[in-house]
């Protein structure tokens, strides 16, 4: 996409691919407006006409004293009731048709944005390739509607310049000419002026980004704390402003090009008044145009240039709209993109097999060229308790993230009670697999739609949510709170919501993942933010719930791993041991040395 904006090509198919989106999302409000917006369209010509109908009839009647009052009164009450129906028209502006149609194309169009995401892999998603276009289209997602406002605008004004330009032909051949120069010169400078400005869009994209990133870092409590603290405020207030000047100058262009856009067009403008009056006074001096022909031209000249400006500006938001609306065409069409099942459909025990889990020679990068996995290969039985066991950065988390098909490997299989992955749904593999994450979310919800989300079926069960938040340990939470479990975390939108610490948010995401009671369990270093004593209290009830299921426990802690059937060690990316605490201890190799470095530590 270079400086003279998207192609030719590119705005056809844009055109295309955006009405027929928006019939799909809703057909019925598009056509309304369009016969509301043609008929509104057409009331200045006629009240041209009807104007034009009563000078001719006063003229008439004051040279001849041709003609019956009751014509003239049946006119000029027309006319009043147009100018009425103008009045009341003038409201039916594209802010309110904007507001009409919000719920259906820009609400609708994010929730098409959304379900394409959904069906994107994760990593696909975070690549440089997407993520910068997946960032920008979902912050434009009002495109659509704006495009469908501008559609109803161009075609309803471009009806209202033919019936004037039809008047004025019946009039003025010559005049027409010069009316239809003047209405493709508005036109052609605004479109120029939307493609002059197209190009700088995707460099306003990037550095609004950039400062959000910026705004808010600052406002997060934590970075706030450690910019005091290491009192490095002047240097982030500098990034600040290097980045603002550069989104400024690229808006003080922009604003240079409409200072330009609004000379020519007033330029525009009074030429064609000036030709209009001229031209109409020689007529009228030269005894070929009367009066009441003369004031009808000076009538249609006005009611076209307001026309023709309201044409021009919504050629430009069009102009404007395609480009966003071109960007979110080509990542919906082109992002790759799996077929997602909407069951989350649990495996039957017919279904199942001796081993649950099975790796074979799997590698992954996040970028396709550093490696974080190197060819690892294990299996895991049915019932069996496995401990993953490395120190930070070894891969543990990422691998985790494969065998929850969050993210795919990019060489070797992973296969579920036999079957490769790609077998199954998309939805069928975290329908058998409940997961406590590192990283899990707290969401600005209530806690017991928090803890609720880990099995969507069962969220307003409380007996449910009772037991899963037993075994989370996070039963005093909810006791803390005089509306217990409706009452909500984060401060998002309701300021009463409860900000939670690292340890007590970690409770809530276990409790979730014990939710889903499903065959398969990960647990991803599930006591990293508790204290000593609720670790070892964490351990225990993982240790009672794991009882004749098949299990995952990640951990840099030798305790937990202990609990474990079988213990698997990461370094660096790849699997060097496998084995019990007791057969790890006698080779003597990476495991052993880890537990003997963190035994040391106890002991002291």
């Amino acid at each position: 996409m270079g400086k003279q904006g998207i192609s030719r090509t590119e705005r056809r198919k844009t055109v295309v691919w955006a009405l027929k989106t928006a019939l799909e999302l809703n057909a019925k409000v598009f056509v309304l407006w369009i016969i509301i917006s043609t008929i509104v369209s057409l009331l200045p010509t006629l009240s041209v006409l009807l104007y034009q109908k009563i000078i001719s009839w006063i003229s008439a009647y004051l040279r001849n004293g041709d003609g019956y009052f009751y014509e003239c009164l049946v006119l000029t009450i027309g006319l009043g009731i147009v100018h009425l129906l103008i009045g009341l028209s003038n409201r039916i502006n594209k802010d309110l048709i904007y507001m009409v149609m919000y719920d259906y194309y820009h609400i609708g169009m994010q929730e098409k944005i959304m379900e394409c995401v959904r069906n994107v892999d994760i990593k696909t998603l975070r690549s440089k390739e997407y993520a910068n276009e997946y960032k920008a289209m979902l912050n434009r997602a009002g495109a659509l509607n704006d495009f469908m406002v501008s559609m109803c605008l161009l075609i309803s004004k471009a009806i209202s310049v033919f019936s004037l330009l039809f008047v004025l032909a019946d009039v003025s051949l010559a005049l027409t000419g010069g009316a239809i120069i003047y209405t493709c010169g508005v036109i052609f400078v605004n479109r120029r002026l939307a493609v002059k400005t197209q190009f700088n869009k995707l460099k306003v994209i990037e550095e609004e980004r950039k400062l959000e990133l910026m705004q808010k870092q600052v406002a997060v409590p934590g970075v706030a704390k450690e910019i005091r603290i290491f009192g490095n405020k002047d240097k982030i207030y500098q990034q600040w402003d290097t980045e603002y000047e550069k989104l400024a100058s690229i808006e003080r262009k922009v604003f240079w090009w409409r200072a330009v856009l609004a000379l020519l067009s007033g330029l525009l403008f009074y030429v064609f008044m000036i030709v209009v009056i001229g031209y109409s006074v020689f007529r009228v001096s030269q005894g070929d145009m009367t009066v009441d022909v003369f004031l009808l031209l000076f009538t249609l000249a006005q009611n076209m240039t307001k026309t023709v400006q309201v044409l021009a500006e919504t050629t430009q938001m069009s102009e404007g709209c395609l480009f966003n609306l071109n960007m979110q065409r080509r990542f919906i069409e082109n992002v790759p993109s799996v077929t997602a099942s909407k069951e989350y459909r649990r495996l039957s025990k017919e279904e199942k097999e001796e081993t649950a889990i099975r790796v074979r020679n799997v590698s992954f990068s996040y970028n396709d060229q550093q490696e974080v996995l190197h060819n690892i290969s294990f299996s895991i039985k049915d019932g069996e308790t496995v401990a993953l066991v490395g120190c930070n950065g070894s891969g543990k988390s990422t691998l985790v993230k494969l065998l929850t098909n969050v993210y795919k490997p990019n060489q070797g299989t992973i296969e579920l009670y036999g079957k490769e992955y790609d077998t199954y749904s998309q939805n069928e593999i975290p329908a058998n697999m409940g997961v406590f994450f590192q990283d899990s979310s707290i969401y600005h919800a209530s806690i017991r739609e928090n803890i609720g989300f880990g099995d969507i079926e069962n969220i307003n069960s409380e007996v449910h949510i009772k037991r899963a938040m037993q075994l989370g340990g996070a039963e005093k939470i909810v006791n803390r709170f005089e509306d217990g479990m409706e009452h909500w975390l984060m401060r998002y939108a309701i300021k009463e919501g409860a900000v939670l610490s690292g340890g007590e948010s970690q409770k809530i995401t276990i409790a979730r993942a014990y939710m889903s009671d499903k065959p398969i369990m990960i647990f991803d270093e599930p006591a990293s933010a508790l204290d000593p004593i609720s670790e070892m209290q964490q351990f225990m009830r993982i240790k009672e719930e794991l009882h004749n299921r098949t299990a995952i426990l990640i951990s840099h802690r030798v305790s937990f791993a202990r609990m474990a059937d079988r213990i698997l060690v990461l370094d660096q990316g790849a699997l060097v041991e496998n084995g019990t605490h007791e057969q790890l201890m006698e080779v003597d190799g990476v495991y052993a040395r880890f537990f003997r470095e963190q035994a040391q530590w106890y002991d002291v």
